[in-house]
């Protein structure tokens, strides 16, 4: 099996030492989503559209304390939550780069997921890709093109048998991570469930 590695540069985590700025704006175009916390699915009570732009900032936290580096992320954000009778369909498109001097997560990348609820049942797909900017093999040497890209794609099934109170979902996924190519995939696996007292 081929060995990849990244050199990452030093991190200041001196507490106050490195302040971090971050914030989300959104704009609903029709029922508002309320909270902090939003709930990724209103289950057919809401007809939500919004559009979001998120950004977040940390001045100085890469380098030595005499040559520092700062990192910042962007990201923008499509929603969707629509009630089609006792049907929904549900989805995202999110972007998102990261940079910075000597940032070694520095890149970009996008999710997509669409979902179709019949009732309280809810397959859905969804693909999820990432490029870093700088990546390194064993050797040292840099690896190009599509084979440092961070690749997944997902078919899912959802079971909201009691709403968000409790429910059962499923995902399987063929992973890419970087440095490999299709042939070196990862099959994963994923149930997961959620039950609220």
């Amino acid at each position: 099996m081929k060995r990849l590695s990244s050199t990452a540069p030093q991190v200041n985590a001196a507490t106050g030492e490195c302040p971090r700025f971050s914030g989300r704006v959104a704009y609903n175009f029709f029922d508002a989503e309320e909270g902090f916390f939003l709930a990724g699915t209103y289950l057919g009570a809401k007809k939500v559209l919004s559009l979001g732009f998120a950004y977040d900032v940390q001045p100085g936290v890469y380098g030595a304390h005499d040559n520092q580096h700062q990192y910042w992320g962007l990201g923008g954000d499509i929603y969707l939550d629509l009630p089609m009778g006792r049907n929904r369909v549900s989805g995202q498109l999110d972007f998102v780069a990261y940079g910075g001097d000597t940032n070694p997560t520095r890149g970009k990348g996008f999710l997509f997921d669409l979902g179709y609820a019949i009732g309280k049942i809810e397959p859905l797909v969804a693909i999820d890709w990432y490029r870093v900017d700088s990546f390194l093999d064993s050797t040292g040497a840099a690896v190009n093109g599509f084979k440092k890209d961070l690749f997944g794609h997902h078919v899912g099934l959802n079971w909201w048998f009691q709403g968000h109170k409790a429910n059962l979902k499923l995902d399987y996924g063929q992973i890419k991570s970087p440095g490999f190519s299709f042939g070196h995939s990862a099959s994963v696996v994923t149930l997961q469930t959620q039950l609220y007292l």
